[in-house]
C-alpha cells in the first residue's frame, strides 16, 4: 500500500496539484495502523488514497489534511500524536474515543510540485542562472 500511496502522490505532483501525505512514524500498544501506514489526500476535490488505520483516527487525519491543504500553499509540516481512548492524557496526546487503548504518532506534510523555469538564449544572463537552479535541484 505504501508504494501505491507514494507513487499516486508523485503523479498528483506531476500534474501541478499540492498533496498532503500523512504517515504513521510511531506506534505502540493496540492501533489500526502500525509504522509505515500512509495516506495521501490531494487539494481541489480532497480525493485521497491508503489509510493510516480507519475509524476516528482516520477521519481526524482526513480532516486536518483538508485544513493543511487550505491553509497552506507552500511546503508545510506538522506532526500529531494520539492516544486512542477516552482516558489517554499528556500534554503531547490528543485523546480520541476509541477503544483501541494504544498510540500513534503521524507526520503530515504539504507537498508542491516544483516549479520549472524554461531558459530561453544561452547569453550571460542564463549562463549564471542555469547553476544556481541545477544547484537548487
Amino acid at each position: 500500500m505504501t508504494a501505491a500511496v507514494l507513487a499516486w502522490a508523485l503523479t498528483q505532483l506531476e500534474h501541478g496539484v499540492r498533496v498532503v501525505l500523512a504517515s504513521v512514524v510511531t506506534s505502540s500498544g493496540s492501533v489500526p495502523g502500525k509504522t509505515g501506514a500512509r495516506l495521501a489526500m490531494r487539494s481541489g476535490d480532497e480525493h485521497w488514497v491508503g489509510t493510516v488505520g480507519g475509524a476516528g483516527l482516520e477521519m481526524m487525519i482526513l480532516n486536518e489534511c483538508k485544513s493543511m491543504l487550505e491553509q497552506h500553499a507552500r511546503p508545510a509540516g506538522k506532526v500529531l500524536t494520539y492516544g486512542l481512548n477516552k482516558g489517554a492524557k499528556g500534554y503531547e496526546v490528543t485523546a480520541l474515543d476509541s477503544l483501541c487503548g494504544g498510540r500513534v504518532t503521524l507526520s503530515l506534510e504539504v507537498l508542491i510540485p516544483m516549479p520549472h523555469v524554461l531558459l530561453i538564449g544561452g547569453g550571460h544572463c542564463a549562463q549564471a542562472i542555469a547553476p544556481a537552479l541545477d544547484a537548487l535541484g
